[in-house]
């Protein structure tokens, strides 16, 4: 569902402003393509980021989890459980919103402001990546693909950061392959 309202909420208009009599339409590229235009190339980078990017890699890689944990296909488990991890803090579409939000409320007084079907779009990708976001477990797919305990360790010195696999002192972990780290 999220990836199919990346389509409207990205290339559909969110608003329309008549100011002064010309229709100014508005979409995300656009968006960010004027910024850029404008001189404010990082800020144009970052909402690109945020907006865009990471809540569509974040989306691709939870449905790329679930084909690899049925496939049993153990490198792309691995890096879309990372990207997952390391990615979802960065999905900012509601400060999107909220910044849309306020720069209509400055617009009011003297434009029309429009609502169109990609801020409708935007506003469902929001609901739908924030309860995905809140539910995915990247333990719980480690747990999936193999269980902590099938693993019979007498010592559980050390403890995965990307698996969550409580296991003796080693270079790697014996789940996910990463670095392990001493628990402080």
């Amino acid at each position: 569902t999220c990836i199919l309202l990346f389509i409207p909420s990205h290339f559909f208009n969110f608003i329309s402003i008549r100011l002064f009599g010309v229709m100014i339409p508005a979409t995300l590229p656009s968006g960010m393509i004027t910024l850029m235009e404008e001189g404010f190339v990082l800020l144009s980078l970052l909402i690109l980021f945020c907006s865009s990017l990471a809540p569509l890699t974040v989306c691709v890689s939870v449905v790329t989890a679930h084909i690899s944990l049925h496939q049993r296909w153990f490198k792309g488990l691995r890096v879309s459980l990372w990207l997952i991890q390391h990615l979802k803090h960065w999905v900012m579409l509601d400060v999107f919103l909220v910044s849309i939000a306020i720069s209509c409320f400055k617009l009011q007084d003297y434009s029309d402001i429009f609502v169109g079907p990609g801020l409708i779009g935007l506003v469902l990708l929001q609901i739908f990546t924030v309860l995905l976001v809140s539910r995915i477990s990247v333990r719980r797919y480690w747990e999936a693909w193999k269980p902590e305990n099938t693993y019979s360790f007498e010592h559980k010195d050390v403890h995965c950061h990307e698996c969550h696999l409580s296991q003796p002192e080693g270079e790697r972990c014996r789940r996910c392959h990463h670095e392990l780290y001493h628990r402080k």
